[in-house]
């Protein structure tokens, strides 16, 4: 992402159930009347009511998926066509009385699978652990208790309904957001579309569909 920082956008990625519409839907309405539907206001959400809407709609996060125990990891690795051609000529030589090649297949194919395992076991674990380590933050308007507007930079997993964030040059997009102003603002949307270059996006309601 290029520009200066002047971006401020809204984030519906974890939408109340009662203002969840599309994406297009939401691109068609006025800023003010995105703000008026998700109960925020231009200087960003009180403290108090960002603590309740993080404990009413959770943390804004994308879901890991399941991992998989590591007897189904084991299984994934063994079954595959390679191993099961092996074990198969393995069989066929057992058969055929041919003990010795038989033996050497099949020990071909637990060394095969067994290093395969640890090395794939291995990295996800260090993956894992280098996802826990890092930890991104973003740029919101926050009011304080005395009411004074606040730019706090938090986790972009306790953004909520109705936080303002500001974007700036280089800032990763911490939600799906809806754009309330943007000026020289370049989005590189390759992992989504494919483009090469960044895209412009602009504020404006879009009228079409």
């Amino acid at each position: 992402m290029r520009g200066r920082p002047s971006w401020r956008a809204i984030p519906r990625v974890m939408q109340p159930r009662s203002t969840r519409t599309s994406p297009s839907a939401w691109a068609a309405m006025a800023p003010q009347d995105v703000l008026d539907s998700l109960e925020t206001q231009p200087q960003g959400l009180t403290q108090q009511e960002a603590a309740a809407r993080l404990r009413a709609y959770g943390l804004n996060r994308v879901a890991n998926g399941h991992h998989a125990s590591v007897l189904a990891e084991l299984a994934n690795r063994s079954l595959n066509p390679l191993n099961v051609l092996l074990i198969s000529l393995a069989g066929i030589s057992a058969a055929l009385g041919d003990i010795r090649a038989a033996v050497l297949i099949a020990v071909m194919v637990v060394l095969s699978v067994t290093l395969g395992f640890l090395q794939e076991h291995r990295s996800n674990r260090a993956a894992e652990a280098l996802r826990r380590m890092v930890h991104t933050t973003a740029a919101a308007h926050r009011t304080g208790d005395d009411g004074t507007p606040r730019n706090e930079e938090i986790p972009i997993e306790q953004l909520v309904p109705g936080d303002i964030v500001q974007l700036a040059a280089g800032d990763m997009v911490p939600a799906d957001l809806r754009l309330l102003s943007a000026k020289d603002l370049f989005v590189n949307q390759s992992a989504l579309t494919g483009e090469a270059m960044p895209q412009e996006r602009h504020a404006e309601q879009y009228g079409g569909m």
